[in-house]
């Protein structure tokens, strides 16, 4: 994936239109890293797992859009 397909993953999955709430809701709802993976899939984006950690992406998505919150 390059690196502009990336940031426009991370906008998508930080979108406040209903299309990127509704996105974060299935994010919410995986369970692991290659869940997330499979929903990236899902709408366009093919990106791997090892890639989604070696550009931070699962820091942002942890980090910004409150995914996994231990304390809920």
């Amino acid at each position: 994936m390059s690196e502009e397909q990336f940031k426009e993953f991370l906008e998508v999955a930080g979108g406040d239109d209903p299309w990127g709430l509704g996105f974060r809701k299935q994010l919410k709802r995986a369970e692991d890293l290659d869940a997330v993976v499979e929903l990236a899939k899902e709408i366009g984006f093919v990106i791997s797992a090892e890639e989604m950690i070696e550009r931070g992406g699962l820091i942002f998505l942890y980090d910004h859009l409150d995914l996994w919150d231990i304390d809920a």
